[in-house]
């Protein structure tokens, strides 16, 4: 039996075989138009210090695209290794640059402007968004922090879905009602209580037992010979 040939790398054991598919299926080699969009965008990152934003989209393109297929198997990894970014910082950017797209795209004239301001916002909806933002900028129209993104996200997400405004009522607890005990019937001193049954089996004159009883013999007319 032949064995599979191993190969330890980077990120763990693979076998040849699987290196191969992956390699057939997942094509890792940049074409020329995606190198220089890479290098582009690379350096957009490198000297985007006074612009955090640009630096967000232009990460949002390469994890979109792709383009570190050729260097790292993860975007996780590319980040980590190429830019020192965690894994939660580098996808708190991206959903930044896709929250900024997503207001631009809507027609849009402002948007968040630091990722912290949009941090709440990625869990709600386009509309939501829409309805947060304009929130946030009527409260607060000297300038508005973090917190206050997070205290209207909350909000949006406790109103009712439709046409409703206004904060839902919390809902009533819910009762459950157990029934009642039985009460214990305790039958009677010296006095025979028959098992109630729908067919009378058992107990009673007008029983089947009784009825059975009724056609037997007496044992005490018979005599002995």
């Amino acid at each position: 039996m032949k064995l599979p040939v191993f190969s330890i790398g980077p990120y763990g054991v693979w076998s040849h075989s699987a290196l191969w598919f992956v390699k057939t299926l997942i094509p890792t080699d940049l074409t020329q138009a995606e190198r220089r969009d890479l290098a582009r965008l690379e350096g957009v990152i490198q000297t985007a210090q006074r612009s955090a934003l640009e630096e967000a989209k232009a990460l949002r393109q390469i994890r979109i695209r792709r383009l570190y297929r050729q260097t790292h198997r993860t975007f996780e990894a590319y980040c980590i290794e190429r830019w020192k970014f965690s894994r939660g910082q580098a996808y708190r950017l991206c959903e930044w640059a896709e929250i900024v797209e997503s207001f631009v795209t809507n027609g849009g004239k402002s948007y968040p402007v630091r990722e912290s301001h949009a941090r709440p916002l990625i869990r709600l909806t386009q509309q939501q968004r829409r309805q947060a933002w304009k929130a946030v900028q009527e409260r607060h129209p000297g300038g508005f922090e973090a917190r206050h993104f997070e205290v209207v996200a909350n909000e949006v997400l406790m109103e009712p879905m439709g046409d409703g405004a206004g904060v839902s009522p919390p809902a009533a607890p819910k009762i459950i009602r157990f029934p009642a005990p039985r009460k214990k019937v305790e039958e009677p001193q010296g006095q025979h209580v028959p098992m109630r049954s729908p067919l009378g089996w058992y107990g009673g004159k007008g029983s089947l037992s009784a009825r059975i009883v009724a056609l037997l013999p007496d044992p005490k007319s018979k005599r002995r010979p």
